[in-house]
């Protein structure tokens, strides 16, 4: 399936001018890019799941599992049958989400005016990820007049190639010398570190540091797994 990427201007926290999109000529040399979901916010707690359906021969959906957006991060996706994702929930980022540890070195990243900061999520749509950043960011306790914008980039799309080609992209057309990368899943991990390789073969000098952030649960893969395997079997799959 095409799955459409969305650039977004995000406009200025404290004022009603439009920020650019991270695009064009820059003396910024170092880019700091977060994840959203279960790196800057916790969704474990919330109620915001991701849904896999299977679609069984008569055309009817069967719900296989139900998972946090750190679940899914490491999900084994299904090998046989027909397979729906419905990602839905993440359409809106409540207010009541918790901060998670990596929201204070954003915080950080934010006051340093050498710094580019984007948050590159696979979410669909970006609104509901600055209405809460700029909710979070009117707290009296932070000088919010300090503080950079930052560039909100909704990919639409959960594969790692995406986020790592994005990061690519922006690097080649702004000569960041710098990047850091801080994801939730060991796959995007794995697919920024790899950009290491390509710039250097390409005669780029770019310093790649890519940090994953660390789950806060062990989750039951063996019953959920059993689970799967069961409603294959009735599936005729």
């Amino acid at each position: 399936m095409h799955m459409r990427i969305i650039k977004i201007l995000i406009k200025n926290l404290y004022s009603e001018s439009i920020i650019g999109a991270a695009t064009g000529d820059s003396s910024t040399k170092e880019l700091h890019v977060y994840d959203f979901d279960d790196t800057l916010v916790d969704t474990r707690t919330s109620d915001l799941r991701v849904r896999v359906y299977q679609i069984l021969p008569d055309g009817r959906e069967s719900l296989l599992d139900t998972l946090s957006s750190e679940q899914f991060a490491t999900y084994p996706m299904p090998t046989s049958g027909q397979i729906k994702m419905d990602f839905s929930d993440f359409d809106r980022a409540p207010s009541t989400l918790g901060l998670k540890e990596k929201w204070q070195d954003f915080i950080e990243s934010l006051r340093n005016p050498e710094i580019e900061v984007i948050i590159l999520t696979a979410r669909s749509a970006d609104k509901p990820v600055e209405e809460f950043i700029r909710q979070k960011l009117d707290d009296p306790s932070i000088d919010a007049s300090s503080l950079n914008v930052p560039h909100i980039e909704a990919l639409g799309n959960s594969d790692p190639l995406k986020k790592s080609a994005y990061i690519k992209d922006i690097v080649v057309d702004r000569g960041f010398t710098v990047v850091r990368f801080w994801d939730d899943s060991e796959k995007n991990i794995s697919a920024v570190r790899a950009l290491a390789s390509e710039f250097e073969s390409a005669g780029m000098e770019v310093d790649i540091e890519a940090e994953e952030v660390a789950e806060s649960y062990q989750r039951d893969l063996n019953f959920r797994d059993i689970t799967r395997d069961f409603l294959y079997k009735l599936s005729g799959f």
